[in-house]
């Protein structure tokens, strides 16, 4: 799979996305499965961090979803942080914001909004 990805940060909060494409539909389906199984496997481990997975398949036509979320406070430090991968056909994304001392990511909503604004620019 080819893929690019940008990273931005500020003193309180760092934002990720991840693009690319696989060579087939096929393809990006077995790779869909093989993060799904890689999720589940480690859902203990990602629970004792703070972090759910929720799966959201059929988001969009042709499209499945997942957002990863959480925050954990260890004395006066906390980070709070919210990701949504998403997979249309052969083509995925993923964006994440992650926030430190007290910020907050952007809410489940907006992140919706926002995976469905990039997908208007992609074809069905």
């Amino acid at each position: 799979m080819a893929s690019r990805r940008i990273t931005g940060h500020s003193h309180t909060s760092s934002a990720k996305i991840r693009s690319g494409s696989a060579l087939s539909q096929r393809a990006a389906k077995a790779a869909e499965a093989s993060v799904q199984a890689d999720l589940a496997s480690n859902a203990q481990e990602t629970a004792d961090l703070g972090l759910t997975v929720t799966q959201l398949p059929n988001f969009a036509a042709n499209t499945d979803a997942a957002m990863l979320q959480g925050e954990k406070s260890a004395g006066a430090l906390s980070v709070a942080g919210r990701a949504m991968m998403v997979l249309r056909n052969a083509t995925f994304f993923a964006f994440s914001d992650v926030a430190v001392g007290g910020g907050k990511p952007p809410s489940e909503q907006a992140m919706k909004d926002k995976a469905n604004e990039i997908l208007a620019t992609l074809p069905h």
